[in-house]
């Protein structure tokens, strides 16, 4: 295929580093082909044919020290359980008047103005105070996602420290499932470990992810048959086509997603600690 022979500076062995990567070394690859994704409708094409060109010739991105507050979409940092600052607490109406424009605002802003008047005029305790009240009781980031703002992953929750740490655990566990599930985050349990970096490493998701998005800013078609055969030349008893599409291909999407990327960052600094 013509194609394939024009990648003459890609080569599989390059990736064989990837077989000592750590949670740091796998966030760096891995964001840098996520942010070179995002930029593609940016940058002249001429720019990004000679940035995936340089990446096949040299594909190991080198090791750099994290810093906290950095991240690939928000700022990340060692613990992910935070508090909600001051400054969090007396900025959240600006929402609603930076995307008063949104055609979710103004039911948001007529309900909060008739529960003001409830609070600080006559309470009326009618339909309209009762409709309101059901309006803004809602989780704070479903208005923010109806404003059309995103949340990257970050939300705030009230915690009663009266209770029991126990029970507090069971509650936080059950709310984090359910919130993940409404906003279609995957459920992570556990950190990353090497059992995972080994499945990326000997799948070679930074292989395949530098071959699509280089065939992709040409316009090249290349098979899951003719991709296997690249990243798994000496395997001759698997379906290659099968692998790319059933375990290659969503691997490779999932673990270079935003999600994946701030967990890994967040991740890095706490291992970085402990060295």
């Amino acid at each position: 295929m013509k194609e394939i022979s024009a990648l003459k500076d890609f080569s599989v062995q390059k990736y064989n580093a990837c077989g000592a990567f750590d949670c740091a070394d796998w966030y760096i690859n891995l964001m840098f082909r996520r942010l070179r994704l995002s930029m593609e409708p940016a940058v002249p094409r001429h720019e990004l044919v000679q940035a995936a060109d340089n990446l096949l010739r040299n594909p190991i991105i080198p090791p750099r020290k994290l810093k906290e507050g950095d991240g690939y979409m928000k700022n990340v940092f060692r613990s992910q359980v935070r508090d909600v600052t001051a400054f969090d607490l007396l900025s959240g109406n600006w929402i609603l008047k930076t995307f008063g424009d949104d055609v979710a605002a103004p039911e948001y802003r007529d309900a909060l103005a008739v529960l003001e008047k409830e609070m600080y005029g006559e309470a009326k305790f009618d339909d309209k105070s009762r409709y309101a009240y059901e309006k803004l009781d809602v989780p704070a980031w479903k208005m923010m996602e109806e404003l059309g703002l995103d949340t990257s992953g970050e939300v705030q929750m009230k915690v009663d420290l009266f209770a029991s740490e126990e029970k507090l655990i069971d509650d936080f566990r059950n709310w984090i499932r359910v919130t993940r599930k409404s906003l279609n985050i995957p459920n992570r349990q556990r950190r990353f470990a090497k059992k995972d970096f080994d499945r990326w490493h000997q799948n070679r998701i930074l292989a395949y992810l530098d071959i699509t998005f280089f065939a992709g800013i040409k316009d090249w078609s290349i098979t899951n048959q003719a991709l296997g055969v690249m990243l798994f030349p000496d395997e001759y008893d698997v379906n290659l086509a099968e692998r790319i599409r059933k375990v290659v291909a969503p691997m490779a999407r999932e673990a270079s997603s935003p999600a994946y990327l701030e967990a890994m960052f967040s991740q890095s600094l706490e291992e970085q600690e402990q060295t």
